[in-house]
């Protein structure tokens, strides 16, 4: 499951910044850029540290992944996705990123 919250985190931020461009009555279009999948690429690298696979799987998956995304970022940075796509797109990914949020707090409460 935690390969797929680096990609709900970027989609969920693209989402927030044209809906934010909407209230503001921006003229601009959400942008792609390496800076929005470099922290996707942060994201994979934290959240990786917990996944509990053989020590040799996790190091290859968790960095050649992270270093996926941040090429990806590389490589599509300056795409403009429409604010009409954008935010519908994104809805899922909010949804899932609080549900998510909503399973994981109550087992790292009890730990304490």
């Amino acid at each position: 499951m935690w390969l797929a919250v680096p990609i709900l985190f970027a989609d969920a931020v693209i989402g927030v910044t044209a809906f934010l461009g909407i209230l503001l009555g921006a003229e601009w279009q959400v942008t792609l850029s390496p800076a929005l999948f470099g922290s996707a690429a942060a994201v994979t690298a934290l959240i990786g540290v917990g996944a509990e696979w053989p020590r040799s799987r996790q190091v290859c998956v968790r960095l050649g992944y992270a270093a996926a995304l941040f090429v990806t970022g590389l490589l599509v940075g300056g795409v403009t996705v429409p604010t009409l796509v954008a935010i519908p797109v994104s809805l899922p990914a909010l949804v899932t990123i609080g549900c998510l949020c909503r399973q994981e707090r109550p087992s790292a409460l009890s730990r304490r």
